[in-house]
């Protein structure tokens, strides 16, 4: 008989209204182990909470403007609006940025005896140290610095650095609704989306009336 190894990826906390708290995680993480789960990955919120989960020093608004459905569809004159609102409306980045989501990969492993491991905003070496020397996790996860660097653990093995360049701009996060899944470093290129020229012009231009 052939067993397969079963990881199960969960959400330990969220910020809607009745959702997950970090003690029913704690359940849910027991629940796992009994019913023969081989390791828990450590993750936070859902996609109900839209660009309130999003982690980052700045709003995605220019891929927002370019690749989301909603969005798209909408009139230039609304799209110019949205612009200029969404930086100001929009909810906030919740912090910390990096290694949000170790704390509680720590709590869940103290509660089970199958490798934990923890994902979100693991970037740097010195982070992985930290999260699995600390005894927060058996495991790292990351996702980010490998859409930008594929080969990012041959650099780190190999000494070539200490960390991911990803800056954290979530383009890649929205852009999959329109393009195939990529690093965007921040910035499109217009000139391969001479169909959306118009609305990265708007950001331009947001941008350039800033003072």
């Amino acid at each position: 008989m052939v067993i397969f190894p079963v990881l199960a990826k969960i959400n330990a906390y969220d910020g809607m209204r009745r959702g997950m708290r970090l003690g029913e995680a704690l359940e849910v993480a027991r629940l796992l182990e009994e019913s023969g789960c081989s390791a828990i990955e450590v993750s936070s919120g859902t996609v109900a909470e839209g660009l309130s989960i999003m982690r980052g020093p700045e709003l995605p608004v220019e891929a927002l403007l370019a690749a989301n459905f909603r969005v798209m569809k909408m009139p230039a004159a609304v799209k110019q609006l949205l612009a200029g609102l969404l930086p100001v409306l929009a909810p906030s980045s919740p912090k910390p940025y990096r290694n949000y989501n170790v704390e509680a990969a720590r709590a869940i492993r103290k509660q089970v005896s199958i490798p934990v491991i923890a994902v979100g905003g693991i970037h740097t070496l010195t982070d992985v140290g930290s999260a699995i020397g600390s005894g927060a996790a058996d495991f790292v996860s990351m996702s980010r610095p490998f859409i930008i660097e594929p080969d990012i653990l041959r650099k780190l093995q190999e000494g070539r650095q200490q960390g991911s360049r990803c800056i954290m701009c979530n383009y890649c996060a929205i852009m999959i609704e329109t393009d195939p899944l990529r690093c965007w470093h921040g910035k499109l290129p217009v000139n391969l989306f001479p169909e959306r020229r118009g609305v990265a012009d708007i950001r331009e231009n947001q941008l350039s009336s800033q003072p």
